[in-house]
């Protein structure tokens, strides 16, 4: 099917904030707005910072758009609390769709976890980084109310190295991998669930 020319149903805005060195989420964010480019839609970065002066210029930035897409949790959540609240307040008062999606649920603070469902309680459609946040989000109680749902799973975006990096480290593990052992990649320890022993014990059916 063809998409309808962009100008018929406005345009798209994202959120960002001017980092330079974005976390995964917000590429992922602006991968996708660089994407929906590409296939033709109007789509619009709009760069946010936590201060009173997002408020006038999202007003600005929502005039006329078609959708808002708010990609959460945001790093330094503290100093952003209001930020994607006040966005998708303006975009719902504007008649834009309002489209959220989720990276984590199950294992974010319970404090951060409770500001972004009331962001929720804005949106209209809420898309999931990859199933298994789906089904967390499904199994709270937020995950009764009817939300228009789906899948916008994060694509591979680590380009494979030209050169290969010699380490102490990288020897052993082709070592161990020559071996014909598994060799499993662990991220995300700034978070406390990552740290906790049932990391481990997923880990040990691999062993048998």
């Amino acid at each position: 099917m063809t998409p309808a020319p962009a100008a018929t149903r406005g345009f798209v805005v994202s959120l960002a904030s001017p980092s330079k060195a974005p976390c995964g989420v917000e590429m992922f964010a602006r991968g996708l707005a660089r994407a929906a480019g590409e296939l033709g839609l109007d789509s619009r970065l709009v760069a946010v910072a936590g201060r009173w002066g997002d408020g006038p210029a999202l007003w600005r930035a929502l005039a006329g758009a078609g959708a808002l897409v708010v990609n959460l949790p945001v790093v330094a959540w503290k100093k952003a609390l209001l930020t994607p609240l006040l966005a998708l307040t303006i975009a719902r008062l504007r008649g834009a769709q309002t489209i959220v999606v989720v990276h984590e649920w199950a294992d974010l603070h319970p404090l951060r976890r409770a500001f972004i469902s009331a962001y929720l309680l804005l949106a209209q459609v809420v898309l999931f980084s990859s199933p298994t946040v789906r089904e967390e989000f499904l199994s709270s109680p937020l995950g009764r109310l009817p939300f228009a749902l789906g899948l916008a799973p994060i694509p591979p975006n680590i380009a494979p190295l030209k050169t290969r990096l010699r380490s102490p480290a990288v020897d052993r593990l082709e070592a161990e991998r020559a071996k014909g052992r598994l060799v499993l990649g662990h991220f995300g320890s700034i978070y406390p669930r990552s740290n906790r022993p049932s990391c481990s014990k997923s880990r040990a059916p691999c062993k048998r």
